[in-house]
């Protein structure tokens, strides 16, 4: 017996500018938590690694934390990071 997974349909966010980067990724987390993000090789291996949106927003939550705990500081404050990575770090 074969199983399959079928995704959800797709819930694409309004694409009128309404939105920014932010609040796209927490409405395809909410809306499309388990459609593919990010898809890599893993090291050593012949498997690939899924990330879904939801894994992929929740690892931003946790760099932002990392950057501004409990978002001390002031509003609108400028951060920059310089960092050489691959796409998904980068991404993150």
């Amino acid at each position: 017996m074969v199983v399959t997974h079928q995704p959800s349909p797709i819930n694409y966010p309004p694409l009128d500018g309404s939105l920014f980067l932010p609040e796209l990724l927490q409405f395809n987390a909410q809306h499309n938590p388990d459609i593919t993000y990010f898809v890599y090789d893993r090291p050593d291996s012949d498997s690939l690694v899924s990330i879904s949106h939801l894994d992929f927003y929740q690892a931003c939550l946790r760099a932002a934390q990392e950057i501004r705990p409990d978002r001390a500081g002031a509003d609108g404050e400028m951060v920059a990071l310089i960092a050489n990575s691959d796409t998904l770090l980068y991404q993150t």
